[in-house]
């Protein structure tokens, strides 16, 4: 399927990245700061993972070779008897080689990056083993590939659509559309005090979709009394109206 791709550049948008990416960096020289300490004893945890990973690694290299000197076996055996052997040949495993920098530099990295793999875009972490067998930690930006990374990737958005008769102009109207049903849909359908569709106390198919068609015919009925209000002088987004109503206690006896 082909279609029509508009890419554009909001200054706002990449403010407001460049800001989070600010917050994820400080964030990762705390948890760095926190580290140092751990790798500066031989009982913490991390040189508890690194044993751990040894014994695999170690565990791994070991079956490899004993696959690998079966297959020689077989070979050499084939071979004596004077026989041609059947199947599809059998290939060597590759033998995972112990090194403890590297094993410990994933470790590291694994709780230093959690959840901001990009950083390694730009900043280097390096170790350093100390006299006492323990290491030290060096991490650091990369001022020059900082700068490339935001100029390369924020700011921008890329708009595709399969509707290729329409102006730039009219894609960008209707994503700018789209975008409101899912603020004023989507999004309020996770307002956990009004209209969560989560969580749902069902467990056969026909009560789910009931379930979900009622919370949605909230979220619309909602959304006309809030459109209502709004043309008589009241905004209020739909959270706040149904607060306001829920404070009307009169009543009339017929």
């Amino acid at each position: 399927m082909t279609g029509t791709g508009i890419l554009t550049y909001s200054p706002a948008l990449e403010d407001g990245q460049r800001a989070q990416m600010e917050k994820d960096l400080l964030l990762a020289a705390e948890t760095m700061s926190g580290l140092q300490g751990k790798l500066g004893n031989k009982r913490s945890g991390l040189y508890r993972e690194l044993k751990r990973k040894e014994r695999e690694t170690r565990n791994a290299a070991r079956e490899a070779e004993e696959y690998n000197q079966r297959i020689d076996a077989d070979v050499e055996k084939a071979n004596a008897e004077g026989r041609r052997r059947r199947g599809r040949k059998k290939k060597h495993l590759d033998v995972p080689e112990w090194d403890e920098k590297n094993a410990l530099e994933e470790i590291v990295g694994a709780h230093l990056y959690k959840k901001k793999a990009y950083l390694k875009e730009f900043t280097e972490l390096t170790l350093e083993k100390r006299p006492d067998g323990c290491h030290k930690a060096t991490w650091k930006e990369d001022a020059v590939k900082k700068a490339g990374y935001c100029r390369k990737f924020y700011g921008k958005k890329l708009t595709v659509t399969d509707h290729k008769d329409w102006t730039s102009k009219e894609i960008l109207e209707e994503y700018s559309r789209q975008e409101c049903i899912e603020n004023g849909i989507f999004r309020v359908s996770k307002d956990i005090d009004h209209f969560s569709v989560r969580s749902q106390h069902h467990w056969t198919d026909d009560k789910i979709r009931v379930h979900v068609f009622i919370c949605l015919t909230a979220i619309v009925i909602a959304e006309i009394m809030r459109k209502h209000f709004e043309e008589n002088g009241h905004c209020l987004t739909k959270g706040a109206l149904l607060d306001r109503l829920g404070e009307v206690h009169d009543g009339w006896q017929i």
